[in-house]
């Protein structure tokens, strides 16, 4: 067909063959813009044999609308003997498509114009996943701005070059986020306490070294001069295969306000000891003075729950952060591989037909770099779905039935990714038709919580860990069962663990996490808790929901 309608020289049969195997829509026009030739993709798309379209037009076999599109594209490439790359849509017996095509303009021997041919690759359901990609991209954004911390991404060298920092760093500081971009106007080092600068910078490079997260909590010294306690925590983002860490993601939230009730809570404490101590006082004193102590204990107890939340909210941000800048970056690269092998190919097609196995190369290649592409944009999506879940969590502060498997699917993988590179193994089974009638945002703040606390304490000394969830329901109760490996505690300190700011490890952390816990079982949620272990065998905690 080619060769009566062109005059080509090809080897017609095997030309075609191999045009009929591409997934590509290819044709040939002449110059009055009459096809001349279709492939095998074309008939099937279109519901027209290669002899029914010889000699129609773009009006012939397309709406009107669409046809126009067509002719004005063909136009441009006879005016300007010049190939075009545009994308087109396709509407064929009401459905709709979205392609990408390459239209170059066909030559005689003695360099007339003679027609146009065109490659359509359809982009249908990459141009929707993009889509979904940028609106994953802003509803990312929307949470970060509703993050009451800051949000970054640095180099990993002493004065923290900022790459990104969202806009709370000006509620934080009293300096615009611009002016730490790049080290614009201020380093952020500059802002850190003098007594404090020392133990950042030790802090974050042995966690970099051995491949951990950091947390930290230190000062900071604000635009108007007055000091601010932050919490941080960030990891490093290592390349594949590469030592060098290329940049640290991480999350900044003020605990300033926590830092001044924990003062003054423990200065009570001094003082009630004191007074006990002394016994100058009389017991109607005392008895005033721990009264007004247990007022503020209550008085505070919403806010400290309220700040652990947006600390972990905080943190579950970074990790989305790490997690989908894998995919969405393979995506990219692929994608300029496919552009390239694409423009490389039309640029051999100009000055000469391509062999068989050229051709042949050219679409395996494609196909697999589409495979591939799809494979990273399906995980993309996955996540974006977790990410607007998770947006749910963050707001939703009513009782609502909560399905349980699945929000614990969410909290689970957020973490699975977080600590990866710690060896900490998770495993977690409940009845998938489990409801539960409760607050999201709470459950939340249970789950993160406990493994904070195996992270932080049971497996502080250990190269690896283990935790499981077991959630099973009752005639009254919801019982969620959680068990880690680690370490474990002897009894006296099992007796203590839900004492506000009784900790292990003084001076690393304030000691409010389980008590935070217990307060949000107990008296948020009605419900009840209970701690076992035994030094060197893990810790297990019991926690019974109602219905």
């Amino acid at each position: 067909m080619l060769r009566d309608n062109l005059g080509f020289k090809a080897d017609q049969e095997v030309l075609e063959s191999v045009i009929d195997n591409t997934n590509s829509v290819i044709y040939i026009k002449n110059a009055q813009g009459q096809y001349v030739f279709i492939n095998s993709k074309f008939e099937a798309l279109f519901n027209i044999t290669k002899q029914e379209a010889v000699g129609k037009t773009d009006y012939d076999i397309f709406p009107a609308d669409i046809a126009s599109s067509f002719v004005e594209n063909d136009q441009w490439v006879m005016d300007h003997k010049q190939p075009l790359e545009i994308d087109e849509v396709a509407r064929f017996q009401g459905v709709e498509k979205l392609y990408l095509t390459n239209k170059y303009p066909l030559f005689s021997e003695g360099g007339d114009f003679i027609g146009v041919c065109g490659i359509s690759t359809d982009i249908t359901e990459f141009a929707l996943s993009k889509k979904k990609i940028i609106e994953s991209e802003n509803h990312y954004r929307t949470l970060v701005s509703n993050v009451q911390g800051v949000v970054y991404r640095c180099e990993a060298r002493a004065d923290w070059k900022m790459h990104y920092v969202s806009d709370y760093i000006q509620v934080l500081t009293g300096y615009e986020a611009e002016s730490f971009i790049g080290n614009r106007d201020h380093t952020f080092a500059s802002i850190i306490h003098p007594q404090d600068q020392k133990k950042v910078e030790e802090t974050v490079f042995a966690a970099l070294e051995k491949r951990q997260s950091y947390l930290i909590s230190y000062r900071i010294i604000h635009k108007n001069g007055q000091v601010k306690w932050v919490h941080e925590k960030g990891q490093g983002l290592f390349e594949y295969g590469e030592e060098e860490v290329r940049f640290l993601d991480g999350v900044i939230i003020d605990i300033t306000t926590e830092k001044e009730m924990e003062q003054a809570l423990e200065q009570h404490n001094r003082e009630l000891e004191t007074i006990i101590a002394e016994r100058t006082l009389h017991l109607q004193d005392a008895n005033s003075l721990l009264q007004e102590t247990v007022s503020r204990l209550k008085s505070t107890q919403d806010q400290l729950i309220e700040r652990h939340k947006m600390i972990a909210i905080g943190s579950l941000v970074n990790g989305i952060c790490h997690e989908i800048n894998t995919p969405l970056g393979s995506s990219l690269t692929l994608n300029t591989f496919v552009e390239t092998k694409i423009k490389d190919f039309l640029q051999g097609a100009e000055k000469k037909t391509p062999t068989i196995e050229k051709a042949l190369d050219f679409v395996r290649s494609l196909e697999g770099a589409l495979e591939s592409n799809t494979s990273n944009l399906n995980k993309s999506i996955e996540i974006i779905e977790n990410l607007k879940m998770i947006s749910t969590i963050q707001t939703d502060q009513v009782k609502q039935p909560i399905q349980v498997c699945r929000l614990l699917d969410v909290i689970i993988k957020s973490f699975v990714e977080e600590y990866r590179q710690d060896q900490i193994r998770f495993h977690y089974h409940c009845d998938p038709s489990l409801i539960l009638n409760s607050v999201p945002g709470l459950i939340y703040q249970i789950i993160t919580l406990l493994i904070q606390n195996s992270v932080h304490h049971g497996f502080a000394d250990q190269e690896a860990g283990h935790i499981s969830v077991d959630v099973i329901q009752t005639d009254q109760v919801i019982v969620l069962d959680y068990a880690d490996n680690g370490q474990g505690m002897s009894q006296d300190i099992v007796d203590r663990v839900f004492d506000p700011f009784f900790t292990t490890k003084m001076g690393q952390y304030s000691g409010l996490g389980l008590y935070t816990l217990y307060t949000i079982v107990t008296q948020k949620l009605g419900g009840g808790v209970v701690c076992t272990s035994e030094a060197g065998n893990g810790v297990r905690f019991r926690i019974e929901l109602p219905v």
